[in-house]
């Protein structure tokens, strides 16, 4: 978290209040550690937008437990997971915008300011990873978006055959040239060209 508010410090006005609130214990999961900061950053700048120059933002990341109950609405199994959230004091948002909010392309900003594609990257990627997003919002009042993840799962059959030196099953079908102007553009649809198994020339 520490890296990550260092990171965007510089992109928050001084008079923004950014507080951190580390687990008091390591936390452990599986998952991309470049592109949960990009993750976390796109978050932190989106409560920026939302709070203005005089707002509140806390980014704190604690260890949970998920019961049925609340692991069925986020399709996670329940059990031990890592729960990493982006809170603001800010404008909030109301029910139709939240039903939307993870699409593409869609955004509540003024034309020229964003490209609608923040959030449903975020979106992406943490489902990728096996986790989720939880999102709540009150008008007037600010936002909470909350990302679930797994813990490591233990080492497998498959993780044996690895450390044996075997090789792995081939990944790709074929290079595709990629060219857009826009990056977040770009990482989408790499993104999408590696799942249907295309590596991804930019």
């Amino acid at each position: 978290l520490d890296t990550v508010a260092r990171l965007v410090r510089h992109s928050l006005p001084e008079t923004l209040a950014l507080r951190i609130e580390p687990s008091p214990a390591p936390l452990w999961t599986w998952i991309d550690a470049t592109m949960l900061e990009q993750a976390l950053i796109n978050l932190i700048l989106n409560a920026r937008d939302a709070t203005g120059p005089l707002g509140r933002i806390t980014l704190r990341a604690h260890a949970a437990r998920l019961d049925a109950a609340q692991a069925t609405p986020l399709q996670m199994s329940p059990g031990d997971c890592v729960c990493i959230e982006v809170q603001d004091d800010g404008s909030g948002m109301d029910a139709q915008t939240m039903a939307r909010v993870f699409e593409p392309f869609f955004t509540t900003k003024r034309p020229g300011s964003g490209t609608g594609l923040g959030l449903a990257v975020v979106y992406g990627f943490v489902r990728q990873s096996g986790g989720a997003i939880d999102l709540r919002s009150t008008p007037g009042q600010g936002t909470t978006v909350a990302l679930w993840l797994p813990p490591p799962e233990p080492p497998g059959d498959d993780d044996e055959d690895a450390a044996d030196g075997a090789p792995p099953p081939p990944a790709q079908q074929g290079l595709a040239l990629l060219v857009d102007d826009d990056a977040q553009v770009r990482r989408v649809i790499r993104r999408s060209l590696l799942e249907v198994g295309y590596g991804g020339l930019e």
